[in-house]
């Protein structure tokens, strides 16, 4: 076989496990914050990165105070 549980162990990690827990909000904040950095005056080889790390801080914040308390009320409800 070409992947076996050794090869693949990496995707068990937490640092993966982690994003495939906030891709959802990586996928919806993504292409607004590209749009907002692109236009600003930083220089060009530091507008991904500071995307990048603005897109994760977003994601972060989604998760933490909007999407984990409204999946714990639906769930406390029944829905």
């Amino acid at each position: 076989a070409m992947f076996n549980a050794r090869s693949l162990g990496f995707l068990a990690g937490d640092l993966l496990s982690y994003f495939g827990r906030i891709s959802y909000a990586l996928y919806l904040f993504h292409y607004p914050v590209l749009k907002l950095v692109v236009g600003t005056a930083l220089p060009g080889d530091l507008k991904f990165p500071v995307a990048a790390l603005l897109v994760i801080l977003l994601a972060h914040i989604s998760g933490r105070f909007i999407e984990t308390p409204a999946a714990k009320r639906i769930r406390k409800l029944g829905l």
